[in-house]
């Protein structure tokens, strides 16, 4: 009876998840009809819709109604949103402009019902995010920057201050100066705001709801005001101002409204008696600034985080009794200073989140002491962070302009496989059983699914440091410490097939040949053997290492070994005749793990200087990434079957997930005691298992969560770059990543990511067959473009690279590296030389921009002159120099043809010069505003311009006529002609590509 009643509530269960993704399949189909019905659907690319097509047939083969759920919303966010403004005469969008504000949000909370989010903004507004759809439900234009935001307690008001949010990397100095500094209180059952609080003089740095919802404090600059205001919202007046020296940076009130809680600019925590006004406490100043605090949901606890630092001079949370004030916690690990706290309602979870270049957040379980997770993706300080209070999914805003959602959920805790008493040395799986070796002297087959021993191998006389599986399953290979013999088991019978022996030391790893017919070994006695499998006889000893070879790593063909040593080496062999391909050296500690990439041939390889680096030993000895984020010594690394993910772990008991796209670290695994010696991916890539000293197996999973199917870039676009023949277009952005599009139809034509910051200036070769770029942490990489493959990276040695050109002829590339000079480096064998051909100063005084065309360079300078050079083979030839202003010269662009110059200073006056009689042809004023970007056609007969009101212009440069104009709502960072001037594209703040129709 009771089986049957469970029976029937599973049953029921299922039938609600059925019709409840029914209902939302309904009404996703009712919102793609609309737009399709709408003008927008015309301006995006067939492959969106390609995309669309793909979900919908999954959603209809889909059986299972919590993934079909999830399904329905990718669908759902993936579909544009039909009601955004576009100007006239943009006839392609290429990105998406959902979940994304004018300008770079600054405070971030969740609905009640958890369903949408709210944020504030520099754009000057408020808006409401649907999370089924990324859409903004709701918007309020205060019409100046806007910064703190909270939420009432019983969650129908919020209250917005004009103000802003501390972070290390944000510059005051961009930030306008008011007179009055408003707090504004809106009504979110009717929608309208509802009173406008106008008693502070200076910013507004922080915002708090008593527990009752009767009073609204607020935390300001310092100056000549009171820097701690306290409103009483039911009588709509300033209750209380509380006077102090320091700038109050965040705040928090007692349960009973007696007290608020503050951290002051002094680097120190007070606390204030709320009906008196009076400083009842106030501790000692940290060691360094303090940028977050959060009070947990008991106000037992009170975490701080900024640049404080603990004994050992590492950045550290603290966390503080808010009885006694005693610190009773101190959390390490992140590396940069901590921007965000927050505590899950729970009370048990604390999430932070930390600045550029880190910029991550990890969820913290506090009576561990430890990160449970770590989210990353941001490329700039996250301003906010917010999670929901069932802890499923948190938000988070930053300064790089993107809000992104996280699921908590994804990474569920680790199942526990085996634990035993011995540490487990090596690990191995065939998808449907796992290999186990390790210091008890046995090698284990267990079953996944099960769990249960199917055999064990007990022949060995020591411990067992290698162990691995025959492709086919029906073999796998041992070796231990003891006799130093390799023995084949039968896993039908598990009977000894035959035992291999040469090696003098202990064998420290082994592989088998994609076609089973070779076993490939390498021991402590510094070599390597190669085993015909048929006749179990030696084929070939490798001898080249000086140490103890530790790891070996087959590519996919089985065509390439990879060994690597305690020298620090890792080697490279033909397998078919054991010559050795190449050595690569990077490494400043003992090689310890090599993985190649499936149905690739990248190599990953982790070392004891606990750096993890990627290579493409193919065809090059330097890395492609180095990765680093642990904190000891390495011994473990995988890739995932999708490519998608690469685990790496080690000494520090952590087990670290990098997104194999850009390099940025995914997850941060804790679960083991003690060090974690190997790792394994299962077939379906959502299943990984880790062996430790500790004795344990543990299988990590991933939850089906929902992430958002990404089109285009996520964070701001930098540079444009386009090939002499128009048929390609590159961007790169803020991410790192670089996009490669088809400028006629919108389509993406492919991605290239190895960037690990924002990408500066790109350039195609004039052939198209290679692209530059550089990006800010001063890397230049050279890629192959219908390969769409990095061949070369190296580290410029400059104070900033700023533009990129081909010379004439593809003969090498020239860019602007610091502030006034031009470097150019030679393409010889299609790489280019690392130390430049050609470097020189432009200018003693300081340079403002630079430009180059046709071998032509020009450089502008604060003294208002423009300076011209020829390049002839790799030398440098003054050609002129124009006094252009009286005052510094603010931009310039060379036609493609190298006849037009055109220049710009700070009051907007752009004047057009001839370059072959070095007269000036005509001059105009253009807007107000300030410059954002500048382009010239091929001929010189037309200029665009982008402004800081958001609004691009397109002239006639012979008569300095208007002829176009498109007004936006976001900035634009960069902007490109086509080849014949028909259109022009416009990269955003946002992200997104417009594609400008001209007359």
């Amino acid at each position: 009876m009771v089986m049957r009643c469970v029976v029937s509530f599973m049953v029921a269960v299922w039938y609600l998840a059925a019709g409840q993704a029914q209902d939302a399949a309904a009404v996703y189909q009712r919102e793609k009809a609309d737009f399709l019905k709408s003008p927008a659907s015309q301006l995006y690319a067939p492959s969106l819709f390609k995309k669309l097509d793909a979900l919908e047939a999954q959603i209809k083969a889909s059986t299972d109604a919590s993934q079909t759920a999830l399904l329905i919303q990718q669908a759902r966010w993936l579909l544009p949103d039909a009601s955004a403004p576009v100007p006239s005469n943009v006839s392609r969008i290429m990105g998406t402009v959902k979940f994304k504000h004018d300008q770079y949000a600054q405070a971030i909370v969740y609905s009640p019902d958890e369903k949408s989010i709210y944020t504030t903004s520099r754009d000057g507004t408020v808006r409401q995010w649907d999370l089924l759809t990324g859409k903004s439900i709701k918007a309020w234009d205060m019409k100046v920057p806007l910064g703190p935001m909270c939420l009432s307690p019983d969650g129908k008001q919020l209250a917005v201050a004009e103000g802003y949010r501390l972070a290390p990397h944000l510059d005051l100095a961009t930030l306008p100066q008011q007179e009055q500094y408003a707090v504004h209180l809106i009504d979110l059952t009717t929608g309208t705001v509802q009173k406008k609080l106008t008693d502070s003089t200076a910013p507004v740095l922080c915002l708090g709801y008593s527990a009752d919802g009767q009073l609204l404090a607020a935390g300001t600059q310092s100056g000549k005001a009171a820097p701690l205001l306290v409103w009483n919202l039911a009588a709509g007046k300033l209750e209380r101002s509380i006077k102090g020296i320091h700038a109050i940076q965040h705040l928090a009130w007692s349960k009973d409204a007696s007290k608020i809680y503050v951290t002051n600019s002094d680097r120190s925590i007070a606390v204030f008696d709320s009906k008196t006004g009076l400083q009842v406490f106030a501790n000692a100043r940290e060691r360094g600034m303090i940028y977050a605090m959060a009070l947990s949901p008991d106000q037992s606890m009170m975490a701080i985080g900024g640049d404080l630092t603990d004994e050992a001079n590492t950045i550290a949370i603290k966390i503080y009794s808010t009885k006694d004030w005693k610190l009773l916690q101190t959390l390490i690990g992140h590396q940069n200073s901590i921007v965000s706290l927050t505590f899950h309602a729970g009370g048990n979870l604390l999430v932070s989140a930390s600045a550029k270049p880190e910029a991550a957040i990890k969820v913290w379980n506090i009576a561990q002491k430890s990160a449970v997770t770590q989210y990353l993706g941001h490329t700039n300080d996250i301003l906010g962070v917010a999670i929901t209070a069932s802890g499923h999914s948190l938000a988070t805003i930053s300064l790089d302009g993107s809000i992104r959602q996280w699921q908590t959920s994804q990474v569920k805790p680790p199942k526990t496989l085996f634990q035993g008493k011995a540490p487990i040395w090596c690990l191995a799986t065939n998808d449907t059983r796992y290999l186990a070796v390790g210091a008890d002297q046995s090698a284990i087959l267990r079953d996944l699914t099960t769990g249960k021993e199917v055999q064990k191998y007990t022949e060995h006389q020591a411990a067992v440091t290698a162990g691995c599986f025959r492709h086919d399953g029906a073999e796998i290979a041992t070796g231990g410490a003891g006799d130093f013999a390799i023995r084949l088991w039968d896993t039908a019978t598990g009977k000894t097939n035959a035992t291999l022996t040469g090696h003098t030391g202990v064998i420290t790893a082994l592989v088998y040949s994609p076609d089973c017919k070779r076993l490939y070994s390498a021991s402590a006695d510094k070599t390597i053997r190669i085993w015909n499998l048929a006749d179990k006889k030696q084929l070939f000893k490798l001898d080249q290492h000086r140490s103890v070879v530790t790891s070996l790593a087959l590519n996919l063909e089985g065509t390439l070994l990879a060994s690597g040593g305690a020298d620090n080496i890792i080697r490279i062999w033909r397998t078919h005749d054991a010559s050795e391909l190449r050595s690569l050296i990077g490494h400043v500690g003992a090689i310890t793990g090599l993985a190649y990439s499936p149905g690739g041939n990248l190599l990953a390889s982790v070392g004891a200087d606990g750096i993890t680096k990627i290579w493409d030993p193919s065809t090059r000895s330097d890395p492609l990434r180095t990765l680093s984020g642990h904190t000891g010594q390495l011994m473990a690394v995988a890739f995932s079957p999708n490519h998608k993910f690469l685990a790496t772990a080690g000494a520090d008991a952590t087990i670290r997930i990098w997104n194999m796209n850009n390099g940025s670290e995914m997850r941060a695994l804790q679960g083991h005691s003690d060090w974690v010696t190997s790792l394994a991916f299962l077939g379906d890539s959502e299943g990984l298992l880790s062996a430790s000293v500790d004795g344990s197996i543990k299988l990590w999973t991933e939850s089906k969560a929902f992430e958002p199917l990404v089109f285009g870039h996520d964070q701001p676009i930098n540079y444009l770059a386009m090939t002499f023949a128009g048929d390609l277009l590159a961007s790169g952005s803020d991410e790192g990543r670089i996009l490669l599009w088809n400028p006629e139809t919108g389509e993406e034509q492919g991605s290239m990511s190895n960037h690990q910051v924002g990408i500066k200036s790109l350039a195609f070769s004039n052939d198209g067959k290679r692209l530059v770029s550089a990006d800010r942490d001063l890397y230049l990489k050279l890629w192959e473009v219908p390969a769409r493959r990095e061949v070369q990276s190296f580290l410029c040695k400059s104070d900033g690279i700023h533009r990129l050109a081909f010379l004439q002829g593809d003969r090498g590339v020239i860019g602007s590296t610091g502030s006034s000079n031009v470097a150019a480096w030679k393409l010889e064998e299609r790489l280019l030389t690392p130390e430049p051909a050609l470097s020189f100063l432009g200018y003693e005084r300081h340079c403002n921009t630079v430009t180059f065309a046709r071998d032509r360079v020009a450089m502008g300078s604060i003294d208002g002159k423009v300076k011209l050079w020829k390049i002839n083979g790799f030398k440098n030839e003054s050609d002129a120099e124009l006094q252009a202003y009286q005052v510094a010269v603010h931009e310039l662009t060379i036609s493609s043809d190298g006849k037009r110059l055109l220049t710009t200073n700070q009051e907007n006056e752009f004047k057009l010069w001839d370059l072959e009689n070095r007269k000036q042809v005509h001059s105009w004023t253009a807007r107000p505003a300030k410059l954002r970007a500048l382009a010239m056609d091929a001929t010189g007969t037309r200029v665009l311009a982008a402004f800081e009101n958001n609004e691009i212009v397109l002239w006639d440069t012979a008569t300095g006529r208007e002829l176009r104009s498109w007004k936006f709502l976001i900035p634009m960072n960069d902007l490109i002609f086509s080849p014949r001037a028909k259109q022009a594209f416009a990269a955003s703040a946002h992200g997104v590509l417009y594609r400008l129709d001209l007359p």
